[in-house]
């Protein structure tokens, strides 16, 4: 069988051998029958046994790595032997820090360990902490500072600290801020800007902009007002609105600004609102609405931003008015319908400014949010 043939080779003790049984390995699992892949899952520890044996090999640990992203994304790994592997992802990611192979290979595994099997798997959660207390969102930190214009990479390490922070929450969402990952991630969207004069490797990268966009949304839903405010405070708010001013057509990329403009609104207080209302926030969002004005999913995100953004009081309302936002989400609701998100959406930014219009009485965004939960 191919699968004894590659656990032989892995055995046999040289760097060599067992990067060519880890070759073997991964290609009968993909091409072998189900029995195959139970005979490697039965054998993973002979995997883990040969990334720490040669740990310092680049083209072990890279093939290793593709090896058990392999098996976790065919659910072929049992949960006991799941946090040996995870540890053995990062350690190999750490001893390797200038091979971005490595990296993005012990990255890419470690987030489809947290995004195969139930949504609701407290195995996610578990594994997430497990991995922080290894140190794997130092690893990243330090992986994106050497790696800082390799958009694959990037992309990997991004995807990684946002399927940390979803699983793990709060306590990974801290470490991301204290390990400065969610500055890097952020100075790495800002880079992604299209500067005619310095042109680079990152420069309107829109699976880059998603990945970025979907980790600092995850990171400031779990973080509260501590992320939103870190990330206004570091001109968040005129990267996502430069963004959204230069991309002419990709809908993932504009949902995620509008997610994550909502986020912030949301999550954060006044002086947030009040560098949104200074990047013409509103403005964008309702260009937004325009380009998509077919697609129910980003409209139904900017919808939700700009009804946030109008319940923090009358100067926040007055500037959705003058940008057009409450005539923009009513068009898109006599196209779309009112059913679902939309509907809701399109009734609270409909409340808040007639609040707000009539009286000096600010809405709280805690009031927002009563709102979005009935």
């Amino acid at each position: 069988m191919a699968v004894q043939k590659s656990l032989d080779k892995l055995a046999g003790g040289s760097a060599i051998e067992c990067r060519d049984g880890l070759v073997g390995l991964l290609n009968a699992i993909q091409k072998g029958p189900a029995e195959e892949t139970e005979l490697a899952a039965a054998s993973i520890s002979h995997v883990l046994e040969a990334l720490q044996q040669h740990l310092a090999d680049s083209a072990v640990q890279r093939w290793g790595a593709a090896t058990l992203e392999e098996l976790f994304r065919r659910s072929a790994i049992p949960s006991d032997m799941a946090f040996h592997a995870t540890s053995a992802l990062v350690s190999g990611a750490q001893a390797n820090l200038e091979a971005i192979e490595v990296q993005r290979w012990c990255f890419s595994a470690l987030a489809c360990c947290l995004t195969v099997g139930e949504d609701d798997s407290p195995d996610r959660n578990v594994l997430a902490v497990h991995m922080l207390s290894q140190d794997a969102m130092s690893v990243i930190a330090k992986s994106i500072r050497l790696h800082s214009t390799s958009p694959s990479l990037l992309d990997c390490a991004a995807s990684l600290v946002c399927c940390m922070v979803m699983e793990g929450g709060e306590a990974v969402a801290d470490e991301a801020f204290q390990t400065g990952c969610l500055r890097l991630i952020l100075s790495t969207l800002t880079a992604t800007l299209d500067k005619r004069a310095e042109s680079n490797s990152l420069t309107a990268d829109a699976s880059l902009q998603q990945a970025c966009l979907r980790a600092l949304w995850a990171i400031c839903e779990s973080n509260g007002e501590l992320g939103a405010t870190e990330i206004a405070a570091d001109d968040g708010f005129e990267s996502i609105i430069s963004i959204l001013a230069q991309d002419q057509g990709n809908a993932e990329v504009h949902k995620w600004c509008a997610s994550l403009l909502q986020s912030l609104l949301a999550q954060g207080g006044d002086l947030v609102a009040e560098s949104a209302m200074l990047a013409m926030a509103a403005e964008a969002l309702v260009a937004s609405i325009a380009m998509f004005r077919t697609d129910l999913d980003v409209i139904e995100r900017c919808a939700a931003a700009l009804a946030t953004l109008a319940a923090y009081g009358p100067d926040a309302a007055v500037s959705v008015l003058e940008a057009g936002g409450l005539c923009a989400v009513e068009e898109a609701a006599d196209l779309h319908g009112l059913d679902g998100a939309l509907g809701h959406w399109y009734h609270a930014l409909q409340e808040a400014i007639e609040h707000c219009t009539d009286t000096d009485e600010d809405v709280s965004p805690a009031g927002m949010r009563d709102l979005q939960n009935r």
